[in-house]
C-alpha cells in the first residue's frame, strides 16, 4: 500500500481529516513535481513551454523509430535509475 493511502486510512482511524490529509497531498505534490530538465546539450530547461516542447519532441522521435524491441533500451534506463 503507497504511503498515501496509509497516510489516508490512517487518518480516518484518527477521525482528523482534513488538516492531516490535506497537509499530506501539498507534501506529495511538491516532492512529486518536475521542475527542471537538461536538453541534449546540457542546458537546463525550467519553463513549462520548454520542459513540454523537449519531451514532446523525445516522443515524438521514438514514435517515429521503427519497430524495435526496447526491452534492452529500458533494462539500461531501469539501472541507471535504481
Amino acid at each position: 500500500m503507497p504511503e498515501t493511502e496509509i497516510s489516508h486510512t490512517m487518518a480516518q482511524r484518527k477521525g482528523k481529516n482534513s488538516k492531516f490529509l490535506h497537509r499530506s497531498a501539498i507534501d506529495y505534490r511538491c516532492t512529486n513535481k518536475i521542475t527542471q530538465l537538461k536538453d541534449e546539450q546540457g542546458t537546463p530547461l525550467q519553463t513549462h513551454q520548454e520542459i513540454s516542447s523537449l519531451l514532446t519532441n523525445h516522443f515524438s522521435q521514438i514514435a517515429m523509430e521503427p519497430n524495435t524491441n526496447r526491452e534492452e533500451a529500458i533494462g539500461e534506463v531501469m539501472i541507471s535509475i535504481c
